[in-house]
């Protein structure tokens, strides 16, 4: 009985897949174009456009650095009369924009509000950032960014805003920018808890202590200390509060008095207190939410009827919460 071997056909191989080869994968439904796509930024600006930050501490020295990305339209290229150049036309039809950063570092002291003016040229704004380089801001309520647009000309530090990008504080790890940034005025959320410790006054006088006339102050509590001398004579250690023309806006009066030869510690707080004869803890009530208006020097003081030469106000502290001026 004869055999038959069944040979390949001569010649080379077929390339590419087998056609009776059927795959279960399932192929890619979204597609993502890479040419004439929209830019990513909804403001387009031009050349007389400015940006403007302005900036505002509390503390002796912060460092604030304003970045940013601009993507820049192309320009007409000039030539030669042999090789011509490209007008504004083929320019925007052919050529690429490409992204320009910029960046400004600003040193700020307390009390003085900085504006700092960046030109740009015609393009989409895509990023601006704002940063605390220094590392000296290290709570909410210390340093205060408002950045915003200004068509150029004339005095930009008073030109009013026609488009506001972001306004908030920022510290040594929070930022502010846009876009994803808030539209935060300076008394809004949370402000810098300040625990202030004045120095003391001089014997038979009362403490005086000046909030910050840049600031706006919501005031937490207060604790003093009072010795009391042998003079004979009843003590009535009374808190004030007075508004910047030295009006007392408000007084209260102690839970207990004083008599001589006493270490009294003097405290008040917005809580209700009760009252107590104890003539070593004395309890003053502060209004609850009492605030002052930046812009004037708001003081907190003692006013003891009865104070003697030789008594002594000693170990004061201030505790209020703070944001600045808007």
């Amino acid at each position: 009985m004869g055999s038959s071997v069944i040979l390949p056909a001569p010649g080379q191989p077929k390339t590419g897949a087998d056609p009776t080869f059927k795959t279960a994968a399932i192929p890619n439904l979204v597609s993502f174009a890479f040419q004439k796509v929209p830019p990513p930024s909804p403001i387009y600006v031009q050349r007389d456009d400015i940006l403007v930050a302005q900036l505002q501490t509390v503390l002796p020295s912060v460092t604030v650095s304003i970045t940013g990305r601009l993507l820049q339209v192309p320009f007409p290229q000039a030539g030669q009369p042999d090789q011509p150049g490209i007008s504004e036309d083929d320019a925007l039809a052919s050529l690429p924009g490409y992204i320009v950063p910029f960046r400004s570092d600003t040193p700020l002291t307390s009390a003085i509000t900085k504006g700092v003016t960046l030109p740009l040229s015609e393009g989409y704004l895509l990023s601006v950032q704002a940063n605390d380089i220094s590392g000296n801001t290290l709570t909410r309520g210390q340093t205060y960014v408002r950045i915003y647009l200004v068509r150029g000309g004339g005095n930009v530090t008073v030109t009013p805003p026609y488009q506001v990008l972001v306004e908030d504080y920022i510290t040594t790890l929070g930022s502010a920018g846009w876009p994803g940034g808030l539209l935060r005025g300076p008394t809004e959320s949370t402000g810098n808890l300040v625990e202030a410790l004045p120095a003391n006054p001089a014997a038979g006088a009362d403490f005086v202590f000046s909030f910050n006339s840049s600031t706006v102050f919501r005031l937490s509590s207060v604790t003093a200390t009072l010795s009391t001398s042998a003079t004979v004579a009843t003590r009535v250690p009374r808190l004030r509060i007075l508004d910047g023309l030295g009006k007392t806006v408000y007084q209260a009066g102690p839970t207990a008095t004083v008599p001589a030869s006493i270490v009294a510690v003097c405290s008040g707080t917005p809580d209700n207190m009760a009252v107590t004869a104890d003539t070593t803890t004395i309890a003053w009530s502060i209004p609850p939410g009492q605030t002052g208006n930046g812009g004037v020097f708001w003081q907190l003081a003692s006013s003891t009827l009865n104070l003697q030469a030789a008594d002594q106000w000693s170990a004061i502290a201030v505790v209020y919460e703070q944001w600045l001026v808007g």
